[in-house]
């Protein structure tokens, strides 16, 4: 903190003004100087203490806002956990929505799944969609919606098919308003025991919103 600089006032003694009254107007100018200073240091510690108080009010709202996402998204975890597993292919589980409306423009149904292996070898899985475009202008799947798989907790990879394989020409031919068309997208595995959770919602979304979820499970697990 910067140091108050104080500046003395000269007094110029005219007439027959003695050292007691310079004393007496000296000693006021000094009281109201200290006056000052406690009101500066006052208004100051107000002001830090306002900082402060403000802080700490903004950190409480910010701890109980991730206390309560943390609380739903163990909720979330619990809620997906309990689904029975299935084979693949596999029929919607249960308190899962394998439908969902996008963007309030389209319709998407996860429908079914398979295993498969990629043009390396490597194993995959091939999901097949129903796209329905409610939109007032042409639209392709791949261009309007998010479909993603996971495995793990984590992203499955988007995996190249041969052509006899899979045929992905249909996620990206667009489809005119009112059209549905059905269409595979395919997805890398981490490994092949594990289930695989297969969600579609919005291309581009701050909240990570799921408009449609499905998960599969391997046969005999």
């Amino acid at each position: 903190m910067r140091g108050i600089e104080f500046y003395t006032t000269h007094f110029l003694i005219c007439g027959n003004i003695d050292g007691k009254e310079k004393r007496g107007a000296n000693r006021h100018l000094q009281q109201k100087i200290h006056i000052k200073r406690k009101d500066f240091i006052m208004k100051k510690t107000i002001l830090l203490f306002s900082i402060i108080l403000t802080l700490s009010l903004c950190s409480c709202v910010n701890s109980q806002t991730a206390n309560k996402q943390s609380t739903t998204s163990n909720q979330q975890t619990t809620t997906d956990s309990v689904s029975e597993p299935t084979s693949i292919p596999a029929t919607e589980q249960p308190k899962q929505k394998n439908k969902g409306t996008v963007s309030g423009k389209y319709d998407v149904e996860i429908v079914t799944a398979k295993t498969a292996t990629d043009f390396q070898g490597n194993p995959a899985i091939i999901v097949t969609y129903n796209f329905t475009n409610n939109s007032n202008a042409n639209a392709s799947f791949l261009t309007s919606v998010s479909a993603n798989a996971f495995q793990n907790s984590i992203q499955c990879n988007v995996a190249t098919m041969m052509p006899d394989v899979m045929d992905a020409q249909p996620s990206l031919a667009e489809v005119q308003p009112g059209g549905t068309i059905t269409l595979e997208c395919a997805y890398s595995l981490h490994d092949t025991a594990n289930p695989i959770t297969v969600q579609v919602g919005p291309l581009m979304s701050i909240t990570n919103e799921v408009n449609a979820q499905m998960t599969f499970s391997f046969k005999n697990n």
